[in-house]
């Protein structure tokens, strides 16, 4: 891995987390796989779009949860 994709990684955060998790954070495997991509750019927007469709979809979730709670109480 070249210095420019070492510096690249490092600003997605892939450095060593607290996490007692077994599973990487999703934005290492984004920060691994923009690395990866960055040589296909029509694979690169489609994996963004794909990324910004499952945060779209976990603040809807969120949104969901929040009415649900209050309406239950």
């Amino acid at each position: 891995m070249g210095t420019k994709q070492l510096r690249q990684v490092r600003s997605y955060g892939m450095g060593p987390t607290l996490s007692a998790s077994p599973f990487p954070r999703l934005s290492q495997v984004r920060a691994a796989w923009l690395a990866f991509l960055q040589e296909n750019e029509q694979l690169r927007e489609e994996f963004e779009f794909i990324m910004n469709e499952i945060a779209r979809l976990r603040q809807e979730m969120d949104d969901l949860r929040r009415v649900l709670l209050n309406n239950a109480n």
